[in-house]
């Protein structure tokens, strides 16, 4: 019998724990270092292989004075921006920068993505030894229509006098990917939530927004800039995440806006995670000069993890 041996693409990734710094903790994310020989076609297959909440593919910048092009994709779709992805990302570049296909501006790194450049920021100790990430968000944030407090609170499955509407109604927001967004009126509100996937279909029907599913992030805040959160995307495929960067920095922007002071310097610190047993913590700086909010800023630290193959 004749053998026919078929080819195969041996792809290299990297998985590292990203806003946390230990193992196990963080929301996981899958790096694949070149993905120059990979078919447009296979990379959703791919990320929805390795089935963490995001995967990313590094590419040769368009422009070649940007570190790299990246795209990011969840098990079931594409996304334009998101935090935890550019945190991880730019932490492995930073660490292996003969992996970087493009240019760097000093300690710099600019990524190419759909929602327009990312500005990544490694943070050194005195030794030189990479202590954080900080990331720019590619927007400023960006607000969208408000949402029913009642749909919100039964979608979670919590009683309605337990959603906060004092600042604002639950409301659409997002600094490059839209989230909605919603305060809950305690800790254990916010540890009781439990998602109703009919009434998520019913909220992406109504109250959707382009170009992705409807996710929720739910948040209390505990104390004066430090904050509890919990991200929901079930439609998206993502039952819950760990560490949502984008809507961190979603989150943070809103409460800058929202904020009576025209001038100010914001500073949160929101504890993901807490209630999957996966802790994270995301620090997100926010800007307001005039009025106007700037992008805000994340910062977070990253745990290697795994070095593979990938084999196609």
């Amino acid at each position: 019998m004749e053998l026919r041996l078929q080819m195969t693409k041996q792809l290299k990734f990297q998985t590292v724990d990203v806003f946390t710094d230990h193992v196990f903790g963080g929301n996981p994310l899958a790096v694949f270092t070149d993905a120059r020989d990979i078919e447009d076609a296979d990379l959703q297959k791919i990320a929805a292989e390795m089935n963490y909440s995001e995967t990313t593919f590094i590419l040769p910048p368009d422009d070649p004075r940007n570190a790299a092009r990246v795209r990011i994709f969840t098990p079931q779709n594409e996304m334009p921006f998101a935090g935890h992805p550019n945190v991880g990302t730019g932490y492995l570049l930073a660490l292996q920068p003969d992996l970087i296909p493009g240019s760097t501006d000093g300690d710099h790194l600019k990524f190419e993505e759909v929602a327009g450049l990312v500005k990544i920021h490694p943070n050194l100790t005195r030794g030189g030894l990479i202590e954080s990430i900080s990331i720019t968000a590619p927007q400023p944030i960006t607000k969208g229509r408000t949402l029913p407090a009642e749909l919100i609170a039964a979608s979670l499955n919590l009683e309605l006098q337990t959603i906060e509407t004092t600042r604002t109604e639950p409301i659409v927001a997002g600094t490059g990917v839209s989230f909605a967004i919603a305060e809950v009126n305690s800790r254990e509100a916010l540890a009781t939530c439990v998602v109703n996937n009919a009434h998520f279909a019913n909220l992406d029907s109504n109250y959707g927004y382009e170009g992705d599913f409807f996710s929720l992030l739910v948040f209390f805040e505990a104390d004066d800039g430090v904050l509890h959160a919990r991200m929901f995307a079930p439609l998206g495929g993502i039952p819950e995440d760990p560490a949502t960067g984008s809507a961190a920095t979603a989150l943070g922007a809103l409460l800058a806006e929202l904020d009576t002071a025209t001038d100010k310097q914001f500073s949160f610190t929101i504890h993901q995670g807490d209630d999957m047993r996966r802790p994270s913590r995301l620090h997100v700086k926010v800007t307001k000069v005039a009025g106007k909010t700037a992008p805000p800023i994340l910062t977070g630290s990253c745990i290697p993890v795994i070095k593979g193959v990938f084999t196609l």
